[in-house]
């Protein structure tokens, strides 16, 4: 009853601190029949084509029925075989949607309340901001807006030997940037913890990952039928059926992304790391159009156990909001619920209109796959709804500006990097957020090496004058390093107001 009781006034409290918008009268929605599934069909193949993505899957589900699942393009350039409903991506962040799923699995089965406070069930947990870490509660860890600040690249570079444990020990050097509620701020390591929370409170004897990954497969994959999804990287790179990402590097060629770039994601795995297909994450946006049915009518979960994660928690732009680990979109009249995911070559989307029950998926291996799932949304939504078309005019635009993206990254680039700005690197630095960087010379390339992956650099002149190294591999391309002097005793990167120093040692 207690807990019942917290649950109540959590969903009491979120539709107070926004006063999120009332659900609109319902659109009317279109019958997608065959001519406008075939007009999506060439679309998807022409954006595709634009943009430069090797292979695309998409689905479309309206109610229980499956309208289309297919795949578009390659599974990996020069080789045979194109993607199907069957093809393994990496979701990335559409990860996070199904972690909140299971947290209110464990809330609808009275295991926790989303108003615990953190501290009772991960005591081991420490912040900078004392006042922050007695605050804090569970649906603090999925709403992005902790007040914490993202900070990526320390779960890129620095994963090497890394673990859940360290990843909740990483925190306690955190200050908050905003106060608690009030401002979104997207984060990767939180909702990898409130994954971790979640196998603690299902399996507390077994170490925080491998208790995530058990309380998934029996608590989500297995009841919904994801029987081709998985969160080990390992079997996942066995699989026949798998989609290989690929990016763009700093000549503006596309090419194959080294894998070993996203076993970053494996520590915060509850935030990004399960691969999945088509047919697959279908299953899934069904059980949320069902409001918490499995397809033989029996309950997974409450409606009011699924509704909590779709409350408004902070605002993200003028007709948009973000709930527990999912988005929840107004602009096109009637409400659009969805997340979006990306790791090095791989992009993804899923979304779903809870009133017209009808819900899409899209899985791509292209680094601009995130650009063209967007623009099959907007397209899918212009057959559903009455809205503007615009769908055409907007890929028009990006492919133009995907042309002009690729000048401006090879404007200025030497490659190999400079030698005389290389000659002073130090063959080793060291940074308390970031880890390890050691510096190769092999064939006339710079590369650094981060220990869980290596990548070549180039350099380029700064507006200052001063010269900075680029990595140029696929995946990473673009990320700058600049020493804060000619000796380059110091090494300088920057994310977003984070800024992180490599020292010489």
């Amino acid at each position: 009853m207690a807990l019942r009781l917290q649950a109540l006034a959590f969903l009491f409290l979120a539709a107070l601190c926004l006063g999120p918008p009332g659900m609109a009268e319902t659109i009317p929605t279109r019958l997608l029949k065959s001519q406008q599934l075939a007009a999506f069909r060439v679309f998807v193949e022409k954006a595709r084509q634009k943009l430069q993505v090797p292979g695309v899957a998409v689905g479309i589900i309206q109610g229980d029925q499956i309208l289309l699942a297919e795949g578009f393009g390659h599974r990996r350039l020069g080789a045979t075989g194109a993607p199907d409903a069957d093809t393994l991506f990496m979701v990335g962040s559409t990860t996070k949607p199904l972690t909140s799923l299971l947290l209110a699995r464990l809330v609808d089965q009275g295991k926790l309340s989303w108003s615990t406070p953190l501290q009772a069930l991960l005591p081991e947990l420490r912040l900078a901001d004392p006042v922050l870490q007695q605050r804090l509660r569970v649906w603090h860890l999925l709403c992005a807006c902790s007040g914490l600040p993202r900070r990526d690249l320390p779960l890129f570079l620095g994963f090497e030997g890394s673990t859940p444990a360290a990843l909740l020990a990483s925190l306690a050097t955190w200050q908050p940037s905003r106060p608690l509620g009030q401002t979104f701020q997207y984060s990767n390591q939180l909702p990898a913890v409130a994954g971790f929370l979640a196998g603690r409170v299902a399996f507390p004897a077994l170490e925080l990952g491998a208790a995530y990954d058990r309380a998934m497969q029996e608590q989500l994959f297995t009841p919904l039928g994801m029987t081709a999804t998985t969160l080990s990287f390992d079997d996942a790179l066995q699989r026949p059926n798998l989609a290989w990402p690929h990016g763009f590097d700093g000549q503006a060629q596309l090419v194959p992304v080294d894998t070993a770039l996203n076993r970053s994601v494996v520590t915060a795995r509850p935030s990004g790391g399960v691969w999945s297909t088509v047919n697959d994450m279908l299953r899934y946006v069904a059980l949320e159009l069902r409001e918490g049915q499995l397809p033989n009518g029996a309950p997974y979960l409450s409606q009011q156990a699924l509704h909590a994660r779709s409350l408004p928690q902070v605002r993200v732009a003028p007709e948009g909001f973000y709930g527990l680990a999912l988005e929840i979109d107004h602009a096109f009249g009637s409400p659009v619920l969805l997340h979006t995911g990306s790791t090095a070559g791989y992009a993804s989307l899923l979304f779903w209109l809870p009133q017209q029950r009808i819900g899409a998926v899209v899985l791509t291996n292209g680094d601009q796959g995130l650009v063209l799932a967007r623009l099959l949304q907007q397209r899918l939504l212009e057959l559903l709804l009455p809205i503007q078309p615009e769908a055409e005019a907007f890929l028009r635009e990006q492919a133009a500006g995907l042309q002009a993206q690729r000048q401006l990254a090879l404007a200025g680039l030497v490659l190999p990097a400079d030698p005389r700005a290389s000659q002073w690197l130090a063959s080793r630095y060291y940074s308390p957020d970031l880890g390890w960087l050691h510096v190769r010379r092999e064939h006339g390339n710079t590369r650094f090496d981060f220990g869980g992956f290596v990548s070549t650099v180039g350099t380029r002149t700064q507006k200052d004058g001063s010269l900075a190294f680029v990595i140029v591999d696929a995946g990473l391309n673009g990320l700058t390093f600049v020493p804060t002097d000619a000796t380059a005793r110091t090494l300088v990167v920057r994310e977003q107001a984070q800024v992180y120093r490599y020292r010489a040692q």
